[in-house]
C-alpha cells in the first residue's frame, strides 16, 4: 500500500509519542514479551526507526519505520517502509493505529525530507487496512510471502 496525502484522524485519547532508544527500548517487554527486547535492540542497530505510544505516560503501542538503507527489508524499495506496529488490546479502535503512523510519517518528513511511505498490511487484517486507508494509504498490490524457518521466499519489489 503506498502514501498519497494523509489525513488528520482524531483519537478520543491525547497519545503522546516517545521515540524509541537504547535507553528505553526493554520498555517493550511490560506491553508485549521479553522476545521483542531483542527484535528491537536489532532494529535500532540497524538505523530503523521506533516510536512508542503514550496514554496518561502509559505505552499502549508502537510503530517503527525503515529507512531505505535499512538491510531488513521483506522486500526492497526506494523509500521508507512502515512496519511493526502493535496496539495494546484495550486501546484498538480509538485510532491509535493510524495516529502512530502519522507521526512517523511527520517525523520522517521533517527530519529525512520524505513523504513517500509505504507499508504492507495481511490480506486478512481487515482492522489495519482500514486504519491505514483512513489516512491516505492506496492498495498497489498483493504480495505473497512464505516463511520456512525464518527464511522469507518469493520476495517482491513495489513499485
Amino acid at each position: 500500500i503506498s502514501y498519497t496525502d494523509s489525513n488528520v484522524i482524531q483519537s478520543k485519547y491525547n497519545i503522546s509519542y516517545e521515540l524509541i532508544n537504547y535507553n528505553n527500548y526493554r520498555i517493550v517487554e511490560k506491553l508485549r514479551s521479553k522476545q521483542y527486547v531483542n527484535d528491537f535492540k536489532q532494529m535500532l542497530k540497524l538505523g530503523d526507526i521506533g516510536v512508542y505510544a503514550k496514554i496518561n505516560n502509559k505505552i499502549v503501542g508502537y510503530g517503527w519505520v525503515k529507512k531505505k538503507d535499512s538491510k531488513d527489508y521483506f522486500f526492497k524499495i526506494d523509500e521508507f517502509y512502515l512496519c511493526r506496529f502493535y496496539v495494546h488490546n484495550d486501546f484498538r479502535g480509538f485510532n491509535i493505529y493510524p495516529n502512530i503512523i502519522n507521526w512517523l510519517m511527520t517525523y520522517i518528513n521533517d527530519n529525512y525530507c520524505s513523504s513517500k511511505f509505504y507499508i504492507a498490511v495481511e490480506a486478512e487484517n481487515n482492522s489495519s487496512t482500514r486504519g491505514v486507508e483512513k489516512i491516505g494509504f492506496n492498495y498497489i498490490k498483493t504480495l505473497n510471502f512464505y516463511r520456512l524457518l525464518k527464511i522469507t521466499l518469493n520476495k517482491y519489489t513495489l513499485s
